[in-house]
């Protein structure tokens, strides 16, 4: 079963190729995870900004020291507000792999999303949300049922479904 965050990342991929002129693959190919002891670079077209390059190194450093400096967080704190949903969306999926220490920082960081008039946005920081373990993480899936979105909508329900809470 596909996940409304899958089906959202994948129309955000649509959009991408849409923009960019880069051609989404209807399937993926496999690649080997690369080992803890091998650097990962990143990836990304030649017309992409400069804000969207800089957020996804910070989110492929966030993921291998599994912590962000307080440079990183406060370039993440705008980078939610953007007006590129890639950047966007990668700054809140960098916020997941925040330390311990760091977690309500992220989390406050990650409900300016769920404000966002982007739908994809919303769903993003959701389900950081969620990742973060969020302590208000159930009344904000609750409110977050009467969403527009219907991406939104069924992540909250699963939210709360994996928590006892839905009904």
């Amino acid at each position: 079963m596909t996940t409304p965050l899958v089906k959202a990342s994948l129309l955000v991929a649509a959009a991408l190729a849409a923009t960019t002129g880069v051609k989404a693959h209807a399937q993926s190919q496999a690649t080997p995870a690369p080992s803890r002891t091998q650097a990962r670079s990143v990836t990304v077209p030649a017309n992409e900004t400069e804000a969207y390059k800089a957020v996804s190194k910070i989110q492929v450093e966030s993921f291998d020291k599994k912590r962000l400096t307080g440079a990183q967080m406060a370039t993440l704190n705008a980078d939610v507000d953007s007006p590129e949903i890639l950047v966007r969306i990668t700054a809140l999926a960098a916020l997941r792999h925040a330390a311990p220490g760091q977690v309500q920082e992220a989390t406050t960081i990650a409900r300016k999303g769920l404000f966002s008039v982007d739908s994809m946005t919303r769903l993003y920081a959701l389900s950081t949300l969620d990742k973060l373990n969020a302590p208000d993480i159930v009344p904000t899936a609750k409110r977050m049922l009467a969403d527009s979105s219907r991406y939104v909508r069924p992540e909250a329900h699963d939210i709360l479904k994996r928590r006892g809470q839905a009904g």
